[in-house]
């Protein structure tokens, strides 16, 4: 499961993007729609690449403070420039993503 408690970021005096709380369940995903700044952050935070300032980010209980494929290596991203093709059902674009990154299909059952 996937908690994040009011979660921000601040860029020198403007708001990158402001407080948020969600939460996700196994076999969930959740699409956020933002502009390219926060993107970077949100991203830039889960990969351990820039630290959690404001809020908090919890993975099955523990508090996040590293890697997102230490502490949950089930857990994926689609990208927005990664795009998904066409002609295959969401389920077949994961499976390709899987496979193509090696997570070898874990979460497929």
């Amino acid at each position: 499961m996937l908690v994040i408690r009011q979660l921000e970021s601040y860029s020198e005096h403007s708001v990158v993007f402001p407080a948020f709380t969600m939460e996700l369940n196994r076999h969930e995903a959740v699409a956020l729609h933002t502009g390219m700044n926060a993107r970077i952050v949100l991203l830039g935070m889960f990969t351990g690449k820039l630290p959690v300032t404001g809020g908090e980010i919890s993975i099955n209980g523990h508090t996040y403070t590293g890697r997102i494929r230490e502490a949950a290596p089930d857990t994926g991203f689609l990208l927005l420039e990664e795009g998904q093709y066409t002609r295959l059902t969401v389920k077949e674009n994961l499976r390709f993503y899987s496979k193509l990154y090696g997570s070898g299909g874990r979460w497929m059952r």
